[in-house]
């Protein structure tokens, strides 16, 4: 066996699929009696039909076999497949039947996850070194830790440049909405949201265990969990005392007290509550890192894997705090709980941003693009009665029991839970095309709308646009 293979019952497996006995490359069926590749079968059956006498192996008959040497040695080669258990008389070839195909799958399922389950235990067995590494991460790829704050600060408090903040504007990486009229503007946003979805892809990657995780499992992840990254990141742009927010392009933006919303509202509150414990930047890091390593993610294949990283992360959180608080297990309590809100709030923003304003000054055409890029029938949908929150799980049933439910009943969101319950609705109706910022600048949409689907497609495409995040 080579790498990180794994036998079991005569099954040579890498993880991803069963392997050739003859030559360790991926086994394409079941040929001559045993599991082999293309090539190690034509080889068999060439030799058999043809009865060629090879030439003896000029090093003692001990050629170890494998996919990059196998034409090296035919002699080796056909020693091997006989040794394995490749016959003339085991003529059953092909496609694998279906009883055995079900026993492979079986074990390459167990085995797979085993495999996993060792690697990601190995790379968590030291939660002070996991804390180190998650918080060097954050800063080598976040663009907001405490000292580019800092900068962003003190450049919008020198010029003082205020502007009335929209009762629809949550997020500050719009700096005028309404603006949004041009190309060059379309450039400047799209400039200002890939670097940001990167790093949090690179952030991501540098969380020990990810990178070992399925692919599936890491899409699903990011996808989830990016919005409720930036939403963390971004609370040091907040500031509940003066009602303003910072922008990424330095401008203080004033809360106008008569033209607010729910959303609006919880925004502030919940930057207002983080803000207030006073993260410092590895406390944020290992925040973030717990955030986007959910293990209540909808559609996960190995929950128990995520839930492993979460755990050793939430570890590596409490040794953190242990260092410069007194009131650790507390401190840890309220995050934890923050997570809730956080999921509460992010719901609300993206139901809010994919539902065009009720009034506008512009005449509209009503527009709803992918939801993170889930399916239909995966859509989050908010029942018509007031107590019925239920998620379409895509198998024809309606589950009533959800992580955005316990999230709902949390007593600081409040308003965002009436949003949801009330006010908030997603069109059944979907658009799967994939739209482009101009031809959506062609439909006269609300630019707060076009703002969020231009970076749900971003999202939608992170494991093309991004493809590291899918090679193990």
């Amino acid at each position: 066996m080579v790498g990180n293979e794994t036998n079991l019952d005569g099954l040579e497996f890498d993880g991803e699929a069963v392997l050739c006995r003859v030559c360790g490359d991926k086994a394409s069926g079941f040929h001559y009696g045993v599991h082999a590749c293309e090539g190690c079968k034509g080889f068999f059956r060439r030799s058999i039909q043809q009865k060629i006498q090879y030439r003896p192996c000029i090093k003692n008959q001990q050629c170890h076999i494998q996919r990059v040497n196998r034409n090296r040695c035919q002699y080796c080669r056909l020693k091997k497949c006989v040794t394995v258990g490749m016959s003339r008389d085991a003529v059953r070839f092909g496609r694998v039947p279906k009883k055995e195909k079900a026993k492979i799958m079986e074990q390459m399922q167990k085995m797979s996850n085993a495999f996993q389950d060792s690697a990601i235990v190995s790379a968590l067995d030291n939660v002070e070194d996991m804390g180190t590494v998650i918080t060097e991460s954050h800063l080598k790829s976040s663009h907001f830790t405490s000292q580019h704050y800092r900068r962003l600060h003190e450049l919008a408090w020198k010029e003082q440049s205020y502007a009335h903040c929209p009762p629809y504007l949550a997020c500050p990486l719009n700096p005028n909405p309404s603006s949004f009229d041009s190309l060059q503007k379309w450039e400047e946003l799209h400039d200002t949201f890939t670097p940001i979805i990167q790093s949090i892809v690179e952030f991501a990657k540098g969380i020990p265990g990810f990178e070992l995780l399925c692919p599936d499992d890491k899409v699903t992840l990011l996808k989830a969990g990016t919005v409720e990254v930036l939403f963390v990141q971004m609370s040091c742009l907040f500031d509940g005392k003066t009602s303003t927010m910072i922008f990424t392009n330095g401008q203080l933006y004033k809360r106008s007290p008569n033209n607010s919303s729910s959303l609006l509202d919880s925004t502030f509150t919940f930057a207002n509550n983080l803000n207030n414990m006073k993260l410092s930047d590895s406390e944020m890091a290992l925040f973030c890192a717990r955030v986007l390593i959910s293990p209540n993610r909808r559609q996960l294949r190995n929950t128990k894997q995520v839930e492993k990283i979460s755990e050793r992360i939430i570890g590596a959180l409490s040794v953190a705090a242990e260092k410069s608080r007194m009131d650790a297990e507390n401190f840890i309590n309220k995050l934890m709980t923050m997570v809730y809100d956080l999921e509460a709030l992010s719901s609300a923003h993206s139901l809010k941003m994919n539902k065009p304003r009720e009034k506008s000054p512009e005449p509209q055409r009503r527009y709803s693009m992918p939801f993170l890029s889930m399916k239909k029938d995966d859509i989050p949908s908010v029942g018509e009665r007031r107590n019925t929150f239920s998620v379409n799980r895509g198998d024809g049933s309606n589950g009533k029991k959800s992580a955005l439910r316990t999230a709902l009943s949390s007593p600081p969101l409040s308003s965002v839970k009436e949003s949801l319950l009330m006010d908030k609705e997603l069109k059944e109706k979907m658009c799967t095309a994939t739209v482009t910022p101009l031809a959506l600048l062609a439909s006269n949409m609300p630019s707060s709308t076009i703002l969020l689907q231009h970076y749900q497609q971003q999202m939608a495409n992170v494991d093309t646009q991004f493809p590291m995040i899918t090679n193990q």
